[in-house]
């Protein structure tokens, strides 16, 4: 018996490894689907009868939009040196400077997030709009996908091109769209993926679901600006005023060194720099997160 097994997990283990060899090359898109298919079988099959089949761990998506946080610590290190370097007896000014710089190139970066996601929203909410039409026009569903796509740019293009590839290879519809929800990490394509899952498994007219799914991004994308745009005058204003201290700051500096030296050396002065920095940090950051539209 424990022979007739061996036998068995052997011939299993060669399968396999035709079949990823055969699944490797370059073939049409059903030999290829179905090459999958049979491996997944194949897998399942040496569990059945007890042998081991070694699985490589399941990885993160890679975010569609990446942020960049090491921005802000890699300004703090190089605000901290240059304060040590023209400063190096007072590290409360040393520590305030770091917070500074690094608040700000934080701020910035996600500000630039930020936009990027609302550039990404507003192609969501065009390409809905195609595919809609392509829908209410008679195509098949995967073909306004891929119209969608072309039509799309990136970095849209990129994750429909994507979807329709798995699509079309024979992967399953619900792994395909959430993982087009886990990339991009936002509601609005968490919204489309449930809605283009529920129908393919269910069936039914899609074109007004999709039509509402779009109604509803852009009143998201609506709401979005307005917050961003009434809050526009009173960042502006805090930022004014934050460059004019450095501003003036820095013609001090330039009229007298000697002086500002002396007065940073001294250490009421260090501490009253480092409070106002520290205040001037938790303005922006309030600031920053009161114009912030995460619903």
């Amino acid at each position: 018996m424990a022979s007739w097994l061996w036998a068995l997990g052997g011939w299993l283990d060669r399968r396999r490894q035709e079949m990823q060899e055969f699944a490797s090359l370059p073939l049409a898109p059903l030999a290829r689907a179905r090459a999958v298919a049979r491996l997944e079988t194949l897998h399942v099959s040496g569990a059945e009868v007890g042998i081991v089949v070694e699985r490589q761990p399941e990885r993160a998506p890679r975010p569609a939009v990446r942020r960049y946080a090491w921005l802000g610590y890699g300004a703090a290190v190089i605000a901290a040196a240059l304060a040590f370097f023209f400063i190096p007896d007072q590290p409360s000014v040393v520590l305030a400077a770091a917070v500074v710089a690094g608040t700000v190139s934080g701020v910035a970066e996600r500000a630039v997030y930020d936009r990027r996601i609302l550039r990404l929203e507003t192609q969501l909410a065009d390409a809905l709009d195609l595919i809609v039409a392509g829908l209410r026009a008679g195509s098949p569903l995967l073909a306004a996908l891929e119209q969608a796509a072309q039509e799309s740019a990136p970095p849209l293009r990129t994750l429909l091109g994507d979807l329709t590839a798995k699509l079309r290879l024979g992967a399953s519809p619900r792994d395909a769209f959430a993982h087009l929800a886990a990339r991009t990490r936002l509601e609005s394509f968490h919204l489309f993926a449930l809605a283009m899952t529920v129908q393919w498994d269910v069936g039914g007219s899609l074109a007004p679901s999709l039509a509402k799914v779009g109604h509803s991004v852009r009143d998201r994308m609506e709401l979005a600006r307005r917050v961003r745009a009434m809050s526009m005058q009173a960042r502006l204003s805090m930022l004014a005023v934050t460059a004019v201290v450095y501003l003036l700051a820095a013609l001090m500096w330039a009229n007298n060194p000697e002086r500002m030296r002396a007065f940073l050396s001294a250490s009421l002065g260090a501490w009253l720099t480092s409070i106002v920095a520290i205040l001037q940090v938790l303005g922006l950051a309030w600031a920053a997160r009161l114009s912030r539209f995460d619903a």
